[in-house]
């Protein structure tokens, strides 16, 4: 296929989508993928959507909060609304009872509109004398105990399978030579069981291709298995006053756990900077079990908190966990003979003789908690994380930026995280240390200046000694260590519907980073304008990113350091109602590494149908880049759990098709095709993973059925 052979489709589709999308009346329902994607739009463009924190979303939206009875930390759990935002829905439902309708969400000035259309995705409206508070939460005390708790369980069955129709080069070469063990089909089902938004089991399992199904090692059939067995008393049930410790929730299994602002424990992934700094200031303990596919990021126990004082705006939680788990690892000698571990893998690919031997090689233990302490609107919280390995880790310290990686059999962190909270002001914080003898900490000040503008700033210092194996928060070098740095950031709406917002952050590492032989600099930009009206979405965005990194080697064998620039544009128009949905976007980027440029384009469109009992969606996009450094992004739909924001760079085609048939209230069919055709290379990806084709198909199938 030439490229005036590829264009003429692609026209001819943007044509289609914008005559469809002129037919019918604009309403403000919107599935809620569709309006996360909105939200997401002012994320870092690099930063793929993450699978692991989609199925999280995608499990809420299916046990929806009900928001006259839900306590701050289950609306905490939603990671689009800011401290300020659940204090204000709190202060709402103090001062003026339950909510009657949506439409009270928009006496609450914080929430925008866009926030308030996917808010709405996740919560419904309970009110009246059969959903008033109970003075126990006692299920044994509770009216009609046992058999009220499995009076409304809801169960639900989602078996997915991807058929690719060409062969990489691990699937034909032989296992003795670094060949894949199992077929090239990667398929998946996920169980999921709730009884009156109490309790929740879950169990996946998940195979990815190339992995062995009963054979060659994996006697197990999946080669992963997740479950949890969670049990949560709802707000609702939750008195005023408080004689003696009580449970509001335990999980057992597997979960993830965060606490404070991420600096000790924080098993949840982050979207990118300006979504992240929205459940920062929070000042929570949350647990939540692990049904993700993702075979990182997850504890394997028990965990539970307890309430141990509750009077009027005052109480304190506390959570404790213990985990053990085997994890994947590439193991070492020393001079000694021991076995140590040189590097912890989190990929979860089992398809080789070798990452089989690397399965399990090693386990971890770890225990700890938090202590939380909220009165009014102040909060503070005390975290603790002892860990241990069977064998010793033993980086390669000769690796300059590996130099204060973690290293030995047991490590511990400590730390202590504050805030205060109201409708106008947000102040947040956490400071940790642990047996590195460093410090790290994080702050953040967030203003509500008027309904029409926010601001927001934070500073973040972690000493290149500091290091925390279950921390992840706010960074932009991708970790808790070696990084100081200031951000800014605002919100403005000046015009009904216009939304202008922005931030810049400044960040020194003052050690070595890979790729990065000693100290760097690094900056960011991002400005971000949108226009909604009528069922139209107008928006334009820029980033610009400039870091430091080793160029070419000089005549003594030294590396001096160069910038690398990127700068990514984005312009799309949308058209949204009842039945209807499509975007056209165009994508552009300039790259400048040292005196290296390169450039890139794309040109996207998405059409998408629904009715009561069909879904359609379709996608395509047209893209030109100069090389890697130049590649982009554009959003993808997919099935349910699945969710991709696919990479391009050459130049190609990219299309995709979905459908969804519901069959009934109880057996839903799912389908997606997915085509990929360069025109510039003969073959696609590297090493095992090589197509030696220009153009590469997959196909996906999915049954839901719910009881």
């Amino acid at each position: 296929m030439n490229q005036k052979q590829a264009i003429l489709p692609l026209v001819l589709f943007l044509l289609t989508t914008m005559f469809g999308m002129a037919q019918d009346k604009p309403t403000s329902v919107l599935p809620w993928e569709k309006v996360y994607e909105e939200w997401l739009d002012v994320e870092d463009v690099d930063n793929q959507l993450s699978q692991q924190q989609y199925e999280f979303l995608q499990d809420l939206y299916n046990d929806k909060i009900d928001i006259n009875h839900a306590s701050r930390e289950d609306l905490e759990q939603l990671p689009f609304l800011s401290a300020q935002q659940v204090e204000d829905i709190a202060e709402y439902l103090y001062r003026y009872g339950e909510m009657k309708s949506p439409g009270e969400l928009q006496m609450i000035t914080s929430i925008d509109a866009v926030t308030r259309r996917l808010l709405l995705q996740f919560v419904i409206f309970n009110f009246g004398h059969e959903n008033s508070r109970f003075l126990t939460d006692s299920l044994y005390r509770e009216p009609k105990g046992l058999s009220k708790l499995f009076s409304h369980i809801r169960q639900e069955l989602i078996v997915s399978g991807k058929i690719p129709t060409y062969k990489r080069r691990g699937d034909q070469l032989p296992a003795m030579k670094g060949g894949y063990l199992g077929y090239q089909w990667k398929h998946s089902f996920r169980y999921t069981l709730s009884a009156s938004n109490r309790l929740k089991l879950s169990l996946v399992g998940a195979q990815d291709s190339g992995e062995p199904f009963f054979c060659d090692g994996n006697g197990k059939g999946y080669d992963y298995y997740s479950g949890y067995l969670l049990y949560r008393i709802p707000q609702k049930y939750v008195d005023h006053e408080l004689h003696g410790p009580r449970l509001r929730e335990i999980v057992v299994g597997r979960y993830r756990l965060r606490t404070g602002m991420g600096l000790v424990i924080n098993g949840n992934t982050n979207y990118g900077k300006a979504s992240m700094l929205q459940s920062l200031g929070k000042g929570y303990t949350t647990i939540t079990g692990h049904s993700s596919r993702s075979e990182a990021n997850y504890l394997q126990g028990a965990a539970a908190t307890v309430r141990l004082f509750e009077h009027n705006q005052t109480h304190i939680d506390l959570t404790g966990f213990a985990s053990w788990r085997n994890i994947d690892a590439t193991l070492d000698t020393v001079e000694s003979g021991k076995a140590v571990i040189a590097t912890l893998l989190r990929t979860g690919y089992h398809r080789t003789l070798s990452e089989m031997r690397r399965r399990n090689d090693a386990s971890q233990w770890a225990v700890g908690g938090n202590i939380n302490w909220r009165w009014h609107r102040w909060h503070a919280g005390l975290s603790g994380l002892y860990t241990q390995f069977d064998k010793a880790l033993h980086p390669n310290h000769h690796l300059r930026y590996r130099q204060w990686s973690s290293e030995g059999r047991n490590f511990w962190n400590l730390s202590v995280d504050y805030g205060y909270t109201s409708s106008v002001v947000n102040v947040s914080g956490e400071t940790a240390t642990g047996d590195c003898g460093a410090i790290a900490t994080i702050n953040s000040l967030s203003l509500q200046l008027s309904q029409s503008l926010s601001l927001v700033a934070l500073q973040r210092f972690y000493s290149y000694k500091f290091y925390s194996l279950l921390g992840n928060s706010f960074s932009a070098g991708g970790g808790v260590q070696n990084e100081s740095g200031i951000y800014v950031g605002a919100t403005w709406r000046p015009l009904r519907g216009l939304s202008i917002e922005g931030y810049a952050d400044v960040a020194y590492f003052s050690w070595a980073k890979y790729l990065v032989s000693k100290a760097s600099h690094y900056y960011e930009s991002m400005l971000s304008l949108r226009y909604e009206r009528n069922g139209w979405a107008l928006a334009a965005r820029y980033r610009w990113k400039n870091r430091q990194q080793d160029g070419t080697s000089d005549a003594a064998g030294k590396k001096p350091l160069i910038w690398q620039s990127e700068q990514r544009m984005r312009i799309y128009a949308e058209y949204g109602n009842s039945g209807w949905n499509g975007r056209l976007q165009l994508d552009g980027s300039l790259c400048d590494k040292g005196s290296d440029h390169s450039h890139g384009w794309m040109v996207s469109a998405q059409c998408g149908w629904r009715s009561h009992r069909i879904a359609l969606w379709g996608n395509a996009s047209y893209f030109n880049t100069s090389d890697y450094l130049s590649r982009l992004y554009a959003y993808e739909r997919g099935l349910l759990y699945t969710m991709s924001v696919p990479m391009s760079y050459g130049e190609g085609i990219r299309y995709s098709f979905l459908f969804s048939y519901s069959v009934g209230s109880h057996l839903t069919l799912n389908g997606k095709l997915s085509i990929v055709d360069y025109f510039d290379r003969n073959h696609i990806s590297t090493g095992r993973q090589q197509i030696d084709a220009s153009s590469q198909t997959d196909v996906e199938l999915q049954i839901r059925v719910r009881l």
